[in-house]
Order: structure tokens, then sequence, then C-alpha cells
């Protein structure tokens, strides 16, 4: 199978979670036999081969004045350049990673006749609101890939729920997958890692890595802190992420006081 992915974010360009998601995606495809291939961003044109993956790097309209210009832009030369190498290669299917890549993988669904996927990692509804003229407009894109798309994923049980909701999608084109997590990523401890700045030397860290929303579940682990000091009391939670940390903190700090820590973002190194 040869899939295209769409994403305006893939390493190194990250700004969220998107692009280690996209990455971890495509390169355990190819490592089954798959052949993927990703349009993204990129400061420049340039094409590139990585861990079994063909990368396209194009750049966006930097005179865009907003993000939603930006991506239109973006997405308008995202399909010349999946148009370009249709010439010489098919795919299988488009799959678009976010907002942002909703009207180049639209356009590619269209124009080559795939079959398109579409995987909403989060929502405008959540993130801030659907108040302005300006955040409808992203919301109208979420609902159009949702729409336009075959099949819709999403990483979350209770988020499925949302956004089958949100967008009215039909239950048999909406698929709950969580994401993996390779564990062999965290074997290998750094020396240089103050494990001072998170726990004390006898504590057991339990960790937390994603954005304080409701939609990556911290509330969940803050619910089950107590139940799970009661079976291991020597228990340090460690929340790493960026947010609404003050909220969750105070939530956290009532239940197990100083049994939880909110150090905020953390750099994939040090984890």
């Amino acid at each position: 199978m040869r899939p295209l992915f769409i994403t305006w974010e893939y390493p190194p360009y990250k700004a969220g979670g998107i692009a280690a998601h996209c990455e971890d995606l495509a390169t355990t495809m190819a490592s089954q036999g798959h052949s993927p291939v990703v349009i993204t961003f990129g400061e420049k044109e340039e094409k590139e081969y990585r861990d079994g993956v063909e990368i396209h790097r194009v750049p966006a309209n930097n005179a865009a004045d907003n993000t939603i210009s930006w991506a239109m832009a973006l997405g308008d030369r995202m399909e010349k350049k999946a148009l370009e190498l249709s010439k010489k290669k098919s795919f299988d299917l488009v799959h678009g990673h976010d907002w942002m890549a909703v009207p180049a993988a639209t356009g590619i669904k269209k124009t080559l006749g795939l079959p398109m996927v579409f995987t909403v990692h989060s929502t405008q509804q959540g993130r801030d609101g659907i108040d302005s003229d300006y955040q409808r407009a992203i919301h109208n894109l979420e609902w159009v890939g949702t729409y336009e798309a075959d099949q819709v994923i999403t990483v979350g049980r209770e988020f499925c729920e949302e956004v089958q909701h949100i967008y009215e999608v039909p239950e048999e084109k909406i698929n709950y997958i969580p994401n993996g997590v390779d564990l062999e990523k965290f074997d290998n401890h750094s020396a240089s890692l103050n494990r001072d700045n998170y726990a004390l030397d006898w504590e057991q860290i339990v960790l937390f890595v994603g954005r304080m929303y409701p939609q990556k579940g911290p509330g969940h682990l803050i619910e089950a802190m107590p139940h799970i000091l009661e079976q291991k009391p020597d228990a340090k939670f460690v929340m790493c992420g960026s947010g609404a940390t003050e909220h969750y903190k105070g939530l956290a700090k009532k239940q197990v006081g100083d049994k939880v820590h909110f150090p905020g973002y953390v750099s994939d190194e040090e984890l």
C-alpha cells in the first residue's frame, strides 16, 4: 500500500503532537512493507528519505496574514505536489491530519479520485471555542474534513464521542484508534537527567505527558491518584505539559498534596 499523508508538521518541524503521531505512523507502516509518502511544510521545496518514508516538503506563503490564509496557501502547494507525484506513482489513499490539512486533502481526494481518511487531533470548540468568525472558519474546515472523509479517526474514546456529536459524523465512518507508546524510548534514562527536579530518591515516578486539556485525560489520572497511592505509597505523579496547568494543579494538590509535580513543558530529550 502507498498512502499519501498530508500534514502541516512533520519532524523536525514540530508544534505539537501531530508531528510525532505522523512520523510514528509512517515509519511503522514502512517497517511493515508499505510505501508511505508524506507531503508537509518546509522552509524550501525539498525531498528526503528517512526510515523508509519518502518526504516532500513545500513552503507556505509568508505573506499570509493569519493561520487560515497560511493553511490555504500551503494546501494549494501540497495539492500541486501531489498531482506532480501522481504522474510517476499511484496512491491508494490520502490521509489528512488536523484542520490545516483539509484544503489539500479534500482537493487531492477529488482530483485524483482517492479514498480519504481524516484524523481529528483536536477540535476548535474544544481548544478555545467558536465565538468569533475566525474560530468558526476553522470549525467549518474541521467539519468539511469529517464530511469529505470516507473514514474519520480520533485518538481518544471520549474524544471520539465529542467529534461524532459536534460534526454529526455517522457511526459507521468514525473510528477510535489510541496513540501507541514506544516503550523502548524510555528504557535508557539520560545520565544528565536531574531526577531531584521531579521526585525524591525513593519515589517511583508515574509520568503523564500531554496538553492539560480534557481531551488528553489529566482529570482521569487525578481522580485515580489517591487509589494508586493506597496501593503504591511511594508513587510520585509528574504531569508534563502546557495548557490549563493551574486548573489541574489545583485539583491534583487537593487530592494528593506534594505527591504531584507539574513541571510544565518538558523536551523530548528530557522525557
